[in-house]
């Protein structure tokens, strides 16, 4: 390994091992809030050398900072559906997860090539969470067609360009941005979803009342856009 990277390797690797330990649902919340304190500041002054980095043109260790970046914010993620758990949010609790899983394979694909890193723990902690703490979910699918695709990285047409989504270039991840929304052609369940973002959130058990799929509540909320739609189909 570069001397340079095993000195940040070192150092973010020390770090997340400290506050590791407050991964866990039963630890102080003040304890956690701080612990997500110090993890934000420790991906600022990464974030801080990436972009020397990139201004250097040195795309290996700024792509390096990239993954310790995703790296420290899969902790962050975890931390922050834990203390969400606890304020009784469980809908943030849910996205933070999503994101922790996002962020894995994120810091994997731009170490790929640098270094390994070890995911195996935190995937096994975000699968327990997202099957036995969470509920079972139903994921939605978007179907529509876009008149434009963008490359994230150079701007131009997608596909056109010799940057390829999922892949990291000068300390940046190469994504398709699609634009110009113009045909809705569907929506779908699905069990595996582009996003687990998708969900139904909501359903309804009796025709009358909205039910939170997460807390399993009468949400008065939803309730109320139920019988406004209700009364509009009466009138009709």
């Amino acid at each position: 390994m570069d001397n340079r990277l095993s000195i940040y390797n070192d150092k973010v690797i020390s770090v997340l091992q400290e506050n590791f330990r407050y991964i866990y649902y039963v630890r102080g919340i003040e304890l956690q809030k701080e612990a997500i304190s110090k993890l934000i500041k420790l991906k600022d002054e990464i974030d801080l050398d990436k972009k020397k980095y990139i201004s250097e043109k040195d795309e290996f260790m700024a792509n390096s900072m990239l993954s310790f970046e995703f790296l420290i914010q899969v902790h962050i993620d975890l931390l922050d559906m834990i203390v969400f758990l606890k304020n009784d949010d469980p809908e943030k609790a849910w996205n933070s997860l999503i994101m922790a899983e996002s962020n894995i394979h994120w810091a994997t694909a731009a170490a790929k090539g640098i270094f390994k890193i070890n995911m195996d723990v935190l995937l096994n902690l975000t699968d327990f969470y997202e099957n036995y703490i969470f509920p079972p979910q139903t994921y939605n699918s978007i179907e529509a067609i876009y008149t434009t695709s963008k490359c994230s990285i150079c701007k131009n047409e997608y596909g056109e360009c010799d940057h390829i989504k999922g892949r990291v270039y000068m300390g940046e991840m190469c994504y398709e941005v699609m634009t110009g929304l113009k045909e809705f052609t569907g929506l779908s369940l699905v069990d595996e979803p582009a996003s687990k973002h998708h969900r139904i959130t909501h359903f309804s058990d009796d025709g009358l009342k909205m039910r939170n799929i997460m807390t399993w509540r009468i949400d008065e909320k939803e309730t109320e856009k139920l019988d406004k739609t209700l009364i509009g189909k009466s009138k009709k």
